[in-house]
């Protein structure tokens, strides 16, 4: 099975990372075609898009990469890059195209999805445009950051929250103050922290302690050494390794299986 509506677009020059799409995001009519398998060559969009799966697996290929598309795990293809499509006729898509231009980084990957997400995802594949739910498509992209991290922990729904921990995903190690953030921001430490613990259940410093580690994860799974995965999340390689195993109880490299 597929969804057959798919969304197509002139071709045109990809847009630059970080421009705003001039469009809001499309939901797509889910009309299946039993036994029917589809192959779709040398798509991109100018917005980002998630490869969602509604039964069964499928494949989105991006250059020599292939990346199943599973109901544990959404690919995600960053706007303006081509791939290609493969549904099986056992298996059933929905692409949802989101309100962002690089939300999750310029590489297409795969994000494990949660009950938390499908709950916000379900919203957007009705039959009618997503341009009357624009609240809704903010938010679902919001949550999908925070999931993009393995293991990682809620992503803050507070807008200025919300800003504060875009940043640290951007650059897990670096090493602003909550306080910098707040001046940045134009608010107080205070209401940031509120937020914090609000929105996540932890402060603000526990929030990125989790997501360093979350990150730390998900580079050891990729491939990157302890000492570059460490070193990328703003730790020396002993002390990530003690904060490590105190988090999980086993050493990033058995993690990692090395």
């Amino acid at each position: 099975m597929y969804v057959t509506r798919v969304q197509r677009h002139e071709r045109a020059q990809p847009p630059l990372p970080g421009a705003e799409p001039a469009t809001p995001p499309r939901r797509q009519r889910l009309t299946a075609q039993p036994g029917v398998a589809v192959r779709l060559s040398h798509n991109w969009h100018p917005v980002d898009e998630l490869a969602w799966s509604l039964e069964g697996t499928a494949w989105v290929k991006v250059h020599d990469t292939a990346l199943a598309v599973t109901p544990e795990h959404a690919v995600y293809v960053p706007a303006g890059v081509a791939h290609h499509v493969e549904v099986p006729a056992e298996a059933m898509l929905a692409p949802l195209f989101l309100p962002s231009m690089h939300a999750l980084g310029p590489q297409a990957h795969r994000v494990r999805r949660s009950p938390a997400l499908d709950a916000l995802a379900a919203p957007l594949m009705g039959p009618h445009p997503g341009a009357d739910l624009p609240g809704e498509a903010r938010a679902f992209v919001r949550t999908l950051r925070g999931h993009d991290a393995e293991g990682g922990p809620p992503w803050p729904l507070d807008e200025r929250a919300a800003a504060v921990a875009e940043a640290v995903r951007r650059d897990p190690g670096g090493r602003m103050t909550l306080q910098e953030h707040a001046e940045r921001l134009g608010v107080s430490a205070r209401t940031l922290q509120r937020a914090f613990q609000a929105n996540t259940g932890l402060g603000f410093t526990q929030w990125r302690a989790r997501w360093r580690l979350a990150r730390a994860t998900t580079l050891l799974r990729d491939g990157a050494t302890v000492s570059e995965a460490a070193a990328a999340c703003g730790y020396t390689a002993s002390s990530f390794i003690a904060r490590y195993r105190a988090e999980f109880g086993v050493t990033p490299g058995q993690r990692a299986g090395r």
